[in-house]
């Protein structure tokens, strides 16, 4: 078997390429091979959903697009002690960007890999049962 190898295509091929994708390979023995592949215009769009599954866990989704590039959305879910997260997120032209607020134990605010982390204490009985139980991060396995 022949090996594959790849390289950068010719600018003079890039300069169209909001309408044309040109892929290339080349391997030992054959000729080079071009393909067109067809342009899809976004289009606008949103779906969402919320669900509970009976014993108090709770999760949601709703996410848009205006068909220009720009998506929003947010997820999230809570579980029966109260325990949180909720992402607020767009992604666009300028790369994906979040908002998460919590109050998941061991969570601190940060400002990073552009997501804002707003943290919240958590709730009194989320505490007592990691107090109980001894379930932390650095504790893996909870005590019977």
């Amino acid at each position: 078997m022949g090996g594959v190898q790849s390289g950068p295509l010719p600018q003079n091929q890039l300069q169209d390429k909001d309408r044309r994708v040109i892929s290339s390979l080349s391997r030992a023995g054959s000729d080079r091979i071009e393909q067109d592949l067809e342009h899809y215009t976004s289009k606008p769009y949103q779906f969402g959903f919320e669900l509970e599954d009976g014993f108090g866990m709770s999760q949601y989704r709703s996410e848009a697009s205006d068909g220009t590039g720009v998506v929003k959305g947010s997820y999230g879910y809570m579980d029966p002690m109260g325990i949180y997260r909720k992402v607020e997120y767009t992604a666009d032209g300028n790369g994906y960007r979040a908002v998460i607020r919590t109050n998941e134990p061991g969570t601190a605010n940060q400002n990073v890999a552009d997501a804002l982390f707003i943290v919240e204490p958590p709730p009194p009985e989320a505490i007592q049962q990691i107090v109980q139980n001894d379930i932390s991060p650095r504790n893996s396995k909870a005590k019977k």
